[in-house]
């Protein structure tokens, strides 16, 4: 029959689906590493590069209008480790990876802003910045 072919994305098996199966197909260890690096690929690496992007961004935006604050601690830059909150960026979200939690929450420092430095559209821009960014996402 024509049309009893599975289609290419019928027999993917969610993750929860496959530790369950792991034992009984004898995939064992290497199967966890695998879904451990499947997992920090899919949400650990997009959420860093998004924080890192959004951090810097405030930065740009604040030193576009004027204050430099964040510009001279070296703030304003696409290295991750600049914006990382031992706290907000590493320990709770692992945490809540680890607990397989239905969502994943975090934060980073926040970039330093002097906003009576900032000329007078400047504070709201840097504001803003990151609604702005998201309609402009959709």
């Amino acid at each position: 029959m024509a049309g009893s072919k599975p289609g290419p994305g019928s027999l993917r098996l969610r993750a929860s689906e496959l530790d369950h199966l792991a034992p009984l197909l004898g995939l064992g260890r290497h199967m966890q590493f695998d879904m451990m690096l499947y997992t920090a690929s899919t949400w650990v690496l997009p959420v860093i590069l998004a924080v890192t992007l959004h951090e810097a961004a405030h930065g740009f935006v604040a030193h576009f209008f004027g204050d430099d604050t964040a510009w001279r601690l070296g703030r304003v830059s696409l290295n991750p480790l600049k914006h990382v909150d031992p706290l907000g960026t590493i320990l709770i979200p692992a945490f809540l990876l680890l607990l397989h939690a239905p969502f994943l929450f975090g934060y980073a420092k926040p970039v330093p802003v002097n906003f009576r430095a900032l000329r007078t559209p400047g504070e709201i821009w840097s504001s803003w910045l990151r609604p702005a960014r998201l309609r402009t996402l959709r």
